[in-house]
């Protein structure tokens, strides 16, 4: 059993958070090498999608993302609850994760309310 019951808490879970920072310092890194002197590109867009449910391999929660409008063919469009961050050179990957958790732990406690 899981230790976070519910959806909305599993986001919390240490095993995501960290994918999100693994995932938050590469795309830092890209926008650093490849895009801080495009007059033309102020950010990245990352948009990290989940349902909350568990992984049964890892344990951890399951989630897609995509980088910049993919509309309908990026890797977060299969699931139903986005997280959306734009990030630059500046960019803290820590703080990034933050964000994104606290957007998709939203979102899912209003799915499970009882109304």
């Amino acid at each position: 059993m899981s230790r976070y019951p519910n959806r909305a808490e599993r986001v919390y879970d240490s095993l995501f958070k960290e994918d999100l920072i693994f995932l938050a310092d590469k795309i830092v890194t890209d926008y650093e090498e490849n895009y801080k002197d495009d007059e033309h590109v102020d950010y990245i867009q990352l948009t990290i999608g989940t349902n909350g449910d568990l992984c049964e391999v890892t344990g951890s929660v399951e989630y897609g993302y995509q980088t910049g409008d993919n509309s309908y063919t990026g890797g977060a469009y299969g699931y139903s609850h986005w997280g959306v961050v734009e990030i630059t050179d500046e960019s803290d990957a820590e703080e990034v994760a933050d964000s994104l958790i606290e957007q998709l732990s939203e979102l899912l406690a209003y799915e499970d309310l009882d109304c």
